[in-house]
Parts: C-alpha cells; sequence; structure tokens
C-alpha cells in the first residue's frame, strides 16, 4: 500500500462472504471480457461529462467506463441511495477502501495499474485489476 495514501478508514476485515466472492469473479469476469469498459477514474463515465481530453480513453462499445465498484453496480442492478460502495459489495468500510481506490492497492498493483493507465492500455489496466481482485480474494480481504 502506498504510504503517501493511507487507508480511508480504520483496518476492518471480516472473512469474505461467498456471495461477494462471487460478485468479485463476476466483475473479473466483465474486466477480462470488455476491457475496454474499465477504468479505475470513474465510477460510471461517458462522454456527455465533458472532460476535455479524456474522449479518446472510450472505445467500450457503449461508450462508458466503470471502476470495479462501478462495475459492481451495474453487475448487481443496486441503487446506492443511502448505502455506501462497500456495502453493495459486502466488504468493510476498509476493505472497499483498498479495493476501489488504486491508490490504496498494494504497491506493485498499484505501479503496474499506473505504467497501463499512462499509455491508456485498458487490456492490460483490466489485467491488472483482476489480478487485484484475486489477490483481494486470496488474502480473504485482508490485502
Amino acid at each position: 500500500m502506498n504510504p503517501h495514501h493511507p487507508p480511508l478508514a480504520p483496518k476492518s476485515t471480516p472473512p469474505l462472504t461467498h456471495e461477494t466472492v462471487a460478485l468479485l469473479r463476476r466483475i473479473q469476469h466483465q474486466l477480462d471480457k470488455n476491457p475496454e469498459g474499465f477504468h479505475m477514474e470513474w465510477w460510471h463515465r461517458d462522454p456527455g461529462d465533458h472532460q476535455p481530453g479524456r474522449q479518446a480513453r472510450f472505445r467500450f462499445p457503449c461508450n462508458t467506463t466503470h471502476c470495479i465498484a462501478g462495475w459492481a453496480q451495474e453487475l448487481t442492478g443496486q441503487d446506492l441511495m443511502g448505502k455506501g460502495y462497500h456495502d453493495m459489495v459486502g466488504v468493510s468500510h476498509y476493505q472497499g477502501s483498498i479495493l476501489f481506490h488504486a491508490d490504496h492497492w498494494p504497491d506493485e498493483f498499484e505501479a503496474a495499474y499506473r505504467r497501463a493507465e499512462k499509455s491508456l492500455d485498458h487490456h492490460e489496466m483490466a489485467a491488472v485489476a483482476i489480478q487485484r481482485i484475486q489477490h483481494f480474494i486470496d488474502t480473504n480481504g485482508e490485502q
């Protein structure tokens, strides 16, 4: 984890449920199937956001990109009114911080993601995120 970006919440790492792991696997599958629809910078992003210089990033057929939490919302169809993204996925606030914010990923994943992001390589960005999610699963939400 990047020492310049401390976790956003006190450390709390309850074991991952079967439902949470199943959703994370669905997200991994989505990223593998559609890497162009992934970017950690935006929850949900579409061309209507009017940010200059960003349009070239949209290569997904529906012209949108989503981060890990954004894909969780897309895949579950949940409305987040009154809920946090961590509740939607079934993880603690701390676990959500270390999974849904690339700045809080273990250094090797953050560095690999930033390199891919710099070159706008959506395939590599998604590949790194898939590995990052797998590491989160393998460590039972501890890392």
